[in-house]
């Protein structure tokens, strides 16, 4: 399956090692590397861990991980109640590939908030990147029951995305369609529609979709390469080309720029 959405909303974006129990509060943090200072100011204990989270989901969304960590860490020694701050570590976490980590604290932010639908829907789509399909679709369910939830389209894409991965294409397909009933046009469900549709061989509709998600804006090397596949099939030349040039100009070292030099199709 194409490009998937793990979502960082958070309300306001918004290692475990092996034998030896859950992760301590500061095991992101080791030394040689800057560690967070304590906001001074506000005396309140849950005003200044939600500063930090901030901070952490900050320095996250910029790359710097082990400052994102060491933000968090403060955050959750300060609250140690303070559900967000789970949820990013766990996305941290996640992105940084320690699964025992990621695991340990979504479970625990969702210990602290079972119905949060942000840490639902972010712990949902590490299963399904784990194939843990339907425990994976289970989570997206529960931050859809929120009627409050901020965004219920990346749940309903989330859904039909880890559908499509266990093979039900009808149910994806369903679920896609819901996303973009809440939000029209909505690019990660336009390129995972498209895929569906060329995987079922309705390479007219998988064109149509490309074209719908080209309305966006520029197309990344996914779906350029979706696009030099669709047009191959339809055996339209020129398009085909204009597909494969932009994927080789723009992501000359992307893995799908590599699969057209080799003829992977």
């Amino acid at each position: 399956m194409l490009k998937a959405l793990s979502v960082i909303s958070l309300a306001l974006l918004l290692g475990a090692c092996a034998g030896d129990g859950p992760p301590r509060p500061d095991a992101g943090a080791s030394q040689g590397n800057p560690k967070s200072t304590d906001i001074t100011g506000p005396a309140d204990a849950r005003t200044r861990a939600m500063l930090h989270t901030d901070l952490g989901v900050g320095y996250f969304t910029r790359g710097q991980m082990q400052i994102a960590l060491d933000e968090l860490n403060t955050s959750i020694r300060l609250d140690p109640s303070y559900e967000p701050a789970y949820n990013a570590m766990g996305l941290v976490y996640m992105n940084l590939g320690e699964d025992a980590n990621a695991t340990w604290y979504f479970e625990k932010g969702l210990r602290l908030t079972p119905d949060d639908s942000e840490t639902n829907n972010n712990y949902g789509w590490f299963l399904c990147q784990k194939g843990k399909y339907q425990e994976a679709i289970n989570h997206f369910y529960v931050a859809l029951k929120n009627p409050l939830y901020q965004h219920p389209e990346t749940a309903y894409a989330n859904i039909g995305i880890c559908s499509a991965r266990k093979g039900d294409l009808v149910m994806a397909t369903d679920y896609l369609e819901r996303s973009m009933q809440v939000r029209p046009e909505f690019p990660i469900a336009l390129l995972n529609l498209a895929d569906i549709a060329y995987r079922e061989a309705r390479y007219t509709d998988a064109r149509a979709y490309l074209g719908r998600l080209q309305l966006q804006g520029p197309l990344d090397a996914q779906a350029l390469w979706l696009g030099v596949r669709v047009e191959r099939m339809r055996q339209d030349r020129s398009a085909m080309d204009s597909y494969a040039l932009q994927l080789r100009n723009r992501f000359p070292a992307s893995k799908e720029a590599e699969m057209l030099r080799n003829g992977q199709f």
